[in-house]
C-alpha cells in the first residue's frame, strides 16, 4: 500500500487522539459500567467447537465469563439431541438455559465420560446463583453418583423440564434425578402447567435434598409418574428424599403448597413417595401421594406414602382445611409412617385411604397412619384439622409409642362424616402409653371398621391412654377393647394391671329419656378413695355383645369412690338425637386410664328407616385368664 507524504504523521496523530478519547470513555465507564445482556444461541448438537457453530459447552463457558444475567437458547438444525463427550462445565453465573426456544432439546448422557479434571459425571451442575433451567429433557447420566441436575448454588429455578425421560416421555434414567446440595431458595417447579417438571424413571431418587438448606420449594411436579400423570414411571428409590449432610438439621422446605397449581403428584416410586430423615421443619401440603393426577385411581408407591425417620421433627403433613390437604392413598405400605424421636410432628386435614373427594375407597395396603416412635398430633383442636383415615387394609391409626394426640378425625367414615368406608382392621390400635384419643371438645368419629373401634394392646406398659369424647359405633368388634380379645369383666376394687390397668366400667341402673334429655343413674366400683370421670353416650343400635358402643357423646360427670371403692351417680345430659334409645358409659381415672363401654342388657332392633346402618356381628370374651397371666 502507498502512503502520501505526511500520511504517517497524520495517522500517528489520529491514533493518539483515539487513544485519548478511549481513555476518557474508559474513565466515564468506570463510573457506571453498562453493557447489553448477552444471548448465546446453540446451533450445533455436537461437542467439538466448529466454524460458524456454537455448542452447548461453548455457550456455557461464554456465559460464565460474563458477570451479568445471560440467556442460552437453541436453534439446532435437525434433531436437537446433545451428547456431551465429557461432563459439561458447571454453570457459575446468572444464566437462563431456555429449552423452550426449540422444542425437544434433549441433553443425553449415554457414553458421556467424566470431566477430565474434576471427575464429575452430572448432566448439568448449577454452582452459581440466579440460574434458570427451563424446557429441557435431561437423561442418561447413569454413572454412579451422577445426577441429571445438581444444584449447589442459591436462588435457582428448575421449571418445565423432563428429568429421567426423553422428549417423547420414554424413560432414560439418570443415577439421581435432581440433587440439591445444601442450597437455599431453590425452586423446583411452580404453579403453572409450563412450570411442571416431570422427574421420573431415575435409578435412585427422583429428587434428593442432600443437606437441609432453606427457602426451598418443590411445587407442581410429577414425580414417579409419566407426563400425563396417569401411569407409573418409577424412580427406583423415593420420589423425594430429604436428608442432612451430617447429624440432624433444620429446614423450611415446602413440598407442595396451598394452591391447586402447587400440587405435586408423587406416585409410582419403588420405595416411599416422600422420605424425611433427620431433617426438621419440612411442610408437606396439597399433594397427591400414591394416586394419579386426578386423585381417583391408585398409582402406588411401593412402600409408604410419607415416611418420617430418625430425629425429624416439626414436620407438618397437611394443614387446616382443604388448601393444605394431601391425598395419601393407594400406597403399598402405610399412608403415613412416623418412626422419629423428633417432636412437633403433625398429621392434619388429609385424606388417607380415600380418593380426592374423600368419598370412595383408595386404600393403603397397610395402615392409614402408623406411629412407631415419637409423639404425634393427628388431627387438631378444630374440625378443619381432622383427617379422613378410612378404607385402609390394615388399621386406621396405629400408636406404637407414647404421647400422641388424636383429635377430630373421621376414622372409617367418608368425608361427609356419615357414609361408611371402614378400615379392615381396628379404627385405632394402641400399643403405647399416655396417648389421648379425643377430648370432650375434640372427639373423633370412629365407625364401620372391621375390627375394634379402639384397641389398647395387651401389655403392662400400655397405660394412661385416655379415650374421651369420641363417637364410636358400628365397628365389627367392641367399641373399646382393653387387651384385644373381648370384654373385660369388672373385678372388686379394680386391683389388676395391664392395658389401661383394666379399668372397670360403670354399671347403668336406670335411664329416663324425655325428648332430647336423658337422666342417667348408675354405679362404679373401682380403686377406693379415687376420682373418676364418667362419660355418657347414646346409640341408635343395641350392641349384640351387650357391651355397647357410643355413637353420640353426650357429656360427663365426676365421682369419687368411698373406702370400699364404690360410687353412685345421677346425671342429666341433653342433645340425645331422636331414635338414639341405647345408652352406655365409660370411666376414666385421674391418670387417664379409660375403661371399655358399660353393660347394656336390653335387646333391641335396628332402625327401619331407609338407609339406616345395621349392626355387624360382634365378639365377646371373658378375660379373667388374661388378667391372671398379667398379675403373675
Amino acid at each position: 500500500m502507498l502512503f502520501r507524504p505526511g500520511a504517517k504523521r497524520r495517522t500517528a496523530r489520529i491514533s493518539a487522539r483515539i487513544s485519548r478519547n478511549r481513555d476518557r470513555i474508559v474513565e466515564l465507564e468506570s463510573l457506571e459500567e453498562r453493557r447489553l445482556l448477552a444471548t448465546f444461541v446453540v446451533t450445533s448438537n455436537g461437542d467439538i467447537p466448529i466454524l460458524m457453530g456454537t455448542t452447548l459447552r461453548q455457550a456455557i463457558l461464554m456465559a460464565n465469563l460474563l458477570p451479568d444475567a445471560d440467556t442460552i437458547t437453541f436453534n439446532i438444525a435437525g434433531t436437537p439431541t446433545i451428547h456431551p463427550l465429557t461432563a459439561l462445565p458447571p454453570v457459575t453465573g446468572p444464566t437462563t438455559i431456555d429449552g423452550t426456544s426449540q422444542p425437544g432439546v434433549f441433553i443425553e448422557g449415554t457414553g458421556t465420560l467424566p470431566d477430565l479434571i474434576t471427575g464429575n459425571t452430572d448432566g448439568l451442575r448449577l454452582t452459581g446463583g440466579d440460574i434458570t433451567l427451563r424446557g429441557l429433557a435431561i437423561g442418561g447420566f447413569s454413572a454412579a453418583g451422577a445426577a441429571g441436575v445438581r444444584v449447589s448454588g442459591n436462588n435457582n429455578l428448575l421449571a418445565g423440564n423432563r428429568i429421567g425421560i426423553d422428549p417423547t416421555g420414554a424413560p432414560d434414567g439418570n443415577f439421581q434425578g435432581v440433587v440439591v446440595e445444601a442450597a437455599t431458595n431453590t425452586r423446583i417447579g411452580g404453579s403453572t402447567l409450563a412450570d411442571r417438571n416431570v422427574i421420573s424413571g431415575n435409578f435412585l431418587n427422583g429428587l434428593l435434598f442432600n443437606g437441609a438448606g432453606s427457602g426451598n420449594v418443590v411445587a407442581g411436579n410429577y414425580i414417579g409418574v409419566n407426563a400425563p400423570g396417569n401411569a407409573p414411571l418409577a424412580n427406583q428409590l423415593s420420589g423425594i428424599n430429604v436428608q442432612p449432610l451430617s447429624g440432624s438439621e433444620s429446614s423450611d422446605l415446602l413440598i407442595g403448597g396451598t394452591s391447586a397449581g402447587a400440587r405435586n403428584v408423587i406416585s409410582g416410586n419403588n420405595v416411599n413417595g416422600i422420605t424425611i430423615s433427620n431433617v426438621s421443619g419440612v411442610r408437606i401440603q396439597g399433594n397427591y401421594i400414591g394416586t394419579d393426577a386426578a386423585g381417583t385411581a391408585a398409582i402406588q408407591n411401593d412402600a409408604n406414602g410419607v415416611s418420617i425417620e430418625g430425629s425429624a421433627g416439626a414436620t407438618i403433613i397437611g394443614g387446616i382445611g382443604a388448601p393444605g390437604r394431601n391425598v395419601i392413598s393407594g400406597n403399598s405400605g402405610d399412608g403415613v409412617r412416623i418412626d422419629s424421636t423428633g417432636s412437633g410432628n403433625v398429621v392434619q386435614g388429609n385424606f388417607i385411604g380415600t380418593d380426592s373427594n374423600g368419598a370412595a375407597a383408595l386404600p393403603n395396603t397397610a395402615n392409614g397412619v402408623n406411629v412407631l416412635s415419637g409423639a404425634v398430633l393427628i388431627g387438631g383442636s378444630t374440625a378443619g384439622a381432622g383427617n379422613v383415615i378410612s378404607a385402609n387394609e390394615g388399621n386406621g391409626v396405629v400408636l406404637g409409642s407414647s404421647g400422641s394426640s388424636v383429635q377430630f378425625n373421621f376414622i372409617g367414615l367418608a368425608a361427609d362424616g356419615v357414609s361408611a368406608l371402614g378400615n379392615a382392621g381396628d379404627g385405632i390400635y394402641i400399643d403405647g402409653s399416655d396417648n389421648s384419643i379425643g377430648t370432650p371438645a375434640t372427639g373423633n368419629s370412629i365407625a364401620y371398621n372391621g375390627g375394634t373401634g379402639i384397641t389398647v394392646a395387651l401389655s403392662l406398659l400400655d397405660v394412661r391412654n385416655a379415650i374421651r369424647g369420641d363417637n364410636i359405633y358400628l365397628n365389627g368388634r367392641l367399641g373399646i377393647d382393653l387387651g384385644d380379645d373381648g370384654v373385660t369383666m369388672n373385678d372388686p376394687q379394680d386391683p389388676d394391671v395391664g392395658p389401661n390397668n383394666f379399668q372397670n366400667f360403670p354399671v347403668l341402673t336406670s335411664v329416663t329419656l324425655s325428648g332430647s334429655t336423658a337422666t342417667i343413674s348408675g354405679t362404679l366400683n373401682s380403686t377406693p378413695l379415687s376420682q373418676f370421670v364418667i362419660d355418657f353416650f347414646a346409640s341408635q343400635i343395641w350392641d349384640t355383645t351387650t357391651y355397647g358402643e357410643g355413637q353420640k357423646y353426650l357429656g360427663s360427670t365426676t365421682v369419687t369412690t368411698d373406702a370400699a371403692g364404690n360410687a353412685t351417680f345421677t346425671a342429666t345430659v341433653s342433645g340425645v338425637p331422636a331414635g338414639f334409645n341405647y345408652f352406655a358409659a365409660t370411666a376414666t381415672d385421674a391418670s387417664g386410664n379409660t375403661s371399655e363401654f358399660s353393660y347394656d342388657p336390653t335387646p333391641g332392633a335396628s332402625p327401619t328407616s331407609p338407609g339406616a346402618p345395621t349392626a355387624p356381628a360382634k365378639q365377646s370374651k371373658d378375660k379373667s385368664d388374661v388378667k391372671s397371666f398379667l398379675r403373675s
